[in-house]
């Protein structure tokens, strides 16, 4: 009982970490892009992004990220539910927080097992941030859900803590539907843990 109530606690102090920063998103924190206001709320998502596998290649580790839909909430604002519709017509940009110490340390990205070029690593020096930028998905909401996001790093970055820049384990996301990206909605997975893999 005792560690199903931390567990509890942990994902609200998630959440609610989640609110503060969409209640002051804006270029100072992360995804770093200016959306229009109203946008940054989880629910503004019909998307979810929980991680898939974890698998050490080599001298690097492979991170699997699946991408889930989200029923739309009855109580967005006019600008959520907007977003939400455009975002399910179109999902062209997905993005990770990660650490400014991981530049350099993104070695792969796949989609659905296909290489991609479309990713960049962003730093923000003056405020100590970074991201994982990944574009072109050109997705909607009958494409997007079950897709695998795969970013292969190596040292410093080979475990999630480290990729993500959290101290435990969790990690935030966002999706965008366009590289003009009105529409950024801002969420976290709380609970990192991966299924079990399937026997060989």
């Amino acid at each position: 009982m005792k560690a199903q109530i931390l567990v509890a606690l942990a994902i609200a102090s998630a959440f609610a970490g989640v609110s503060a920063r969409n209640l002051l998103a804006t270029e100072l924190s992360f995804p770093f892009w200016t959306c229009e206001k109203g946008s940054y709320l989880p629910d503004v998502s019909p998307y979810t992004l929980s991680l898939y596998s974890i698998i050490p290649v080599g001298t690097n580790t492979k991170f699997c990220f699946q991408i889930g839909s989200a029923a739309k909430a009855s109580d967005l604002t006019d600008i959520g539910s907007e977003c939400y519709d455009k975002l399910q017509a179109s999902l062209y940009k997905m993005s990770i927080e990660s650490s400014p110490a991981c530049s350099g340390a993104i070695k792969a990205v796949t989609v659905n097992g296909a290489p991609t070029f479309n990713w960049q690593f962003h730093t923000y020096a003056s405020v100590g941030g970074a991201e994982i930028r990944i574009t072109k998905l050109n997705k909607d909401s009958n494409t997007a859900p079950g897709s695998i996001i795969c970013i292969t790093a190596t040292a410093p970055c080979k475990d999630l803590g480290s990729l993500a820049k959290t101290s435990d384990a969790s990690f935030y996301y966002s999706f965008s539907e366009s590289s003009a990206h009105r529409c950024c909605p801002v969420n976290v997975n709380a609970s990192s843990s991966p299924p079990p893999l399937p026997p060989p």
